[in-house]
């Protein structure tokens, strides 16, 4: 019985470990339509894509309405594939498709 539950914590620990996931309000995103939220958004790709851990997930969270200015995600990435999270609903097709997109290292 140990064996197994030492077994079951070790896939969990394995699981939390391939992916890597960061939100933008913990780059400093206001996200109130109002404040220039570009920094915090190339803050927190710059973390994301600094990370050791293999898959990275760039997370902007629902209900919330960021202004941006046009940026461009780039770099040097550690992360071997990072997937953006802009939509809380794939109900619609622009939400399919914005959560479909990968940046892979090539």
């Amino acid at each position: 019985m140990l064996f197994f539950i030492s077994l079951f914590q070790y896939v969990l620990l394995v699981q939390s470990l391939e992916s890597f996931v960061y939100d933008v309000d913990f780059a400093g995103a206001i996200g109130d339509g109002q404040t220039d939220d570009t920094e915090a958004f190339k803050n927190a790709w710059n973390v994301v894509c600094s990370s050791y851990i293999s898959s990275g997930i760039f997370r902007a969270p629902h209900g919330k309405r960021f202004l941006l200015q046009p940026l461009t995600f780039n770099g040097e990435c550690r992360s071997n594939n990072i997937t953006f999270q802009l939509c809380s609903s794939q109900k619609t097709a622009v939400c399919k498709l914005i959560m479909s997109l990968t940046y892979l290292k090539l």
